[in-house]
């Protein structure tokens, strides 16, 4: 895929903060946290869309899993 809707990393954040409960004092856990800037950028910048490219591994990873539920590593 070579970008994401801000309803998609929406989505994603959300799903995170369902499975994963947060970290103290109520911060997102890191995959929700990870994807917590691009979301607020494309809000503030008015995109609908934010580029894959611009994304790290990581960031990408986290909404892969979220969005994808059967590419989750199972131990």
């Amino acid at each position: 895929m070579d970008s994401y809707t801000v309803d998609q990393l929406e989505r994603a954040i959300n799903i995170w903060r369902a499975k994963q409960v947060s970290d103290k004092d109520a911060a997102l856990c890191r995959p929700a946290s990870l994807l917590a800037e691009p979301y607020a950028l494309a809000i503030i910048e008015r995109r609908s869309t934010v580029d894959a490219s611009t994304l790290s591994a990581d960031q990408v990873d986290a909404l892969k899993q979220a969005l994808e539920p059967d590419s989750i590593k199972r131990n």
